[in-house]
């Protein structure tokens, strides 16, 4: 992403792992740069749950996530449940 003089650069990888009917394991590493410029303003976020399919509309998983700034000794963690319905 370029916006001025200022460029941006992410990316992304995910790895999902099914684990017959116990549902399916999943695993996540965001990164982020806004301003690739400056030094220490880079985000990287690690994500992992296990998730299970219901229904193909109907789904519950419960996720840790934690954000890791870069420079930071602080992280921001956090645990979330994420319920689908479709209908």
């Amino acid at each position: 992403r370029n916006e001025g003089d200022t460029s941006g650069f992410g990316y992304s990888a995910a790895l999902i792992t099914h684990l017959g009917e116990l549902g399916h394991l999943v695993a996540r590493y965001d990164s982020w740069d806004g301003n690739t410029s400056a030094d220490g303003d880079a985000q990287n976020t690690l994500v992992g749950g296990l998730a299970h399919n219901y229904s193909p509309e109907v789904s519950l998983g419960v996720f840790y996530e934690q954000t890791l700034p870069e420079g930071d000794a602080d992280s921001d963690q956090s645990v979330f449940v994420r319920v689908k319905a479709g209908f």
